[in-house]
Parts: C-alpha cells; sequence; structure tokens
C-alpha cells in the first residue's frame, strides 16, 4: 500500500510548471488553505468539493446502535472504547481487568452520533477509486473533536447500510 503526501504533489507541481516556487513556500501555502478547508469543514458543517471531479470531503454522524448478536454478545462494530473509564474501571475491579472488560462511549453530549471525515466518491471519476482511501490527521481529528464539544456545527447523516434483503 504506498502513501502519498505533500513531497509527492511537490514533486508533479514541480516536473509541470515552468517556474516552480521552491518546496518550504509551496508547504506553507500547502498548510494554509488546508487549514482554512478543514476548519470551515469542521465548524460550519459544509461539505468541500474537490477540483478535478474528485469527489467531497466532508464530516458523516452516524446513530450510534447497541445490538446482540445472537450468540447474546454486544456488537461492538459502531462502539468506540473509553480508554479513560476503561483504566478507572480496571484499577477498581481486577477481575474485569483480567476479562478485559472495556467501556464505551455512547457519545451523549451529541444525542448519540459517532462522527468521522467522510470522502465522498459518488461524483469522483478517478479509475479505480475503491483502490483509494483518505487518513486524516491526528490534528484534524482532534479539530472535528472539539468543534463537536463546542457545539458549533451540525453535520449530515449517515444512514446504516442495510445488508441482503428482507423478503
Amino acid at each position: 500500500m504506498s502513501k502519498f503526501g505533500i513531497e509527492h504533489i511537490y514533486r508533479y507541481y514541480k516536473k509541470n510548471n515552468q517556474d516552480p516556487i521552491d518546496y518550504r513556500t509551496f508547504v506553507d501555502a500547502w498548510k494554509d488553505f488546508a487549514d482554512a478547508v478543514t476548519d470551515d469543514i469542521a465548524f460550519t458543517g459544509k461539505d468541500f468539493m474537490m477540483p478535478f471531479r474528485v469527489g467531497t470531503l466532508g464530516i458523516r454522524k452516524r446513530k450510534i446502535q447497541v445490538t446482540i448478536n445472537k450468540d447474546g454478545t454486544i456488537d461492538k462494530r459502531y462502539l468506540r472504547p473509553d480508554w479513560v473509564a476503561t483504566r478507572k474501571l480496571w484499577n477498581n475491579d481486577p477481575e474485569a481487568k483480567k476479562n478485559k472488560q472495556l467501556v464505551f462511549h455512547l457519545n451523549k453530549h451529541f444525542n448519540g452520533f459517532n462522527c468521522k471525515w467522510f470522502w465522498d466518491k459518488t461524483a469522483c471519476l478517478i479509475p479505480n477509486q475503491s483502490a483509494y482511501s483518505l487518513v486524516m490527521t491526528r490534528e484534524n481529528k482532534r479539530k472535528l473533536a472539539k468543534a463537536i464539544f463546542n457545539g458549533e456545527s451540525d453535520y449530515y447523516e449517515q444512514k446504516p447500510k442495510q445488508y441482503g434483503s428482507k423478503r
């Protein structure tokens, strides 16, 4: 799996431009642009349509669904561990630590929704687009958390996938 970053973008820019700017100036301009775009997305809830029909970048929320599997265990696919509460439980209850019992976030402060950065590729014209993914930086994930805790914006809801047909 290859990962591409700012160095690859600069190499392409330098190769295809007759009078390129230096790398440091390019990186500073790129960071300013990327910060402005991610701030706008996180704090207003708007989507950003990327140029050249590459798709749309935004944030989607999904209702946390706590369900029970057929064997009686909790389906943990959409649950996120609360590590602070889990460590506190493990310090107070050695049996829970031995069984590796986890405490999960239910996000009551955000009406039971999880949020994530989302690249919508429905309008994307790149061939083999399913082979590409977008991994946001830790800084951008924290920016999203700050926007959620400040209650500054609301995001589009992503409906859960429906598997199989109900006939």
